[in-house]
């Protein structure tokens, strides 16, 4: 973290912006304070935390809701939070006809998926759908399963992209499924806390609307940036 584009003439850390306050960004910017980078994390939202919003008394999700395999990085954070995490049974029911019938869900959707074809041409995986000899309960649960865990528009998402998604879960043992005990928003609470703990003031309500960036140069940022302010930031690469 020593990288010297982060320094000035003096050796000292230049500001950094950090745009979003997502999960992302947050460990992000905690891991840079952490390192004594003067950190200046921007988010348009009143709230922390994208994709993930927690309801905290339950709790209930509104966004992200599982641990979807073994990533090295979200587990480690997981451990340093000391958050525990529940496994997610493979036990699934459809509701169909008026009762509820046990169905392996992902099994019925991983045949789907392993008929796309890397070698032929990418298409969107409305249009591969639409090509293949499915009962239309296997292609609602396709569909669902697009639109609804990736929170991908089906006709716009790549066929082939989802394919690598699929790959690289494999390799991340992503059959495992959990879910964090006190919700994911306690992920985003403990960011938060390294975060104001190092230094790193946050700033919610901190609207982006325009980033300029041109190379070979570092244009002076915003010295005072007001909760609610509206931005536009100069950025260029050293």
């Amino acid at each position: 973290m020593s990288n010297p584009s982060t320094r000035g003439k003096r050796g000292e850390h230049r500001p950094v912006i950090v745009i979003g306050g997502g999960i992302a960004g947050l460990a992000a910017a905690a891991r840079l304070a952490g390192h004594g980078i003067p950190i200046k994390p921007l988010e348009a939202k009143p709230r922390l935390g994208g994709r993930i919003h927690t309801l905290s008394s339950v709790p209930i999700e509104l966004g992200a809701e599982f641990i979807h395999g073994q990533n090295r990085a979200l587990c480690d954070a997981i451990s340093q939070a000391r958050l525990s995490t529940k496994v997610v049974p493979n036990r699934h029911q459809l509701f169909s006809g008026g009762k509820l019938i046990k169905r392996n869900v992902f099994q019925a959707i991983g045949k789907v998926l392993a008929a796309m074809d890397p070698r032929q041409p990418d298409q969107s995986f409305q249009s591969f759908l639409q090509e293949q000899d499915l009962g239309q309960q296997d292609r609602l649960l396709a569909l669902n399963y697009v639109e609804g865990f990736n929170a991908a528009y089906a006709d716009r998402i790549s066929s082939h992209a989802l394919l690598r998604a699929e790959l690289a879960a494999e390799r991340m043992q992503g059959s495992w499924q959990g879910r964090i005990a006190r919700g994911y928003g306690a992920l985003v609470s403990f960011f938060e806390s390294q975060l104001c703990r190092r230094g790193g003031g946050i700033f919610k309500q901190a609207l982006v609307h325009q980033v300029t960036w041109k190379e070979k140069a570092l244009r002076r940022s915003p010295s005072r940036i007001a909760e609610g302010e509206k931005l536009k930031l100069a950025a260029r690469s050293s």
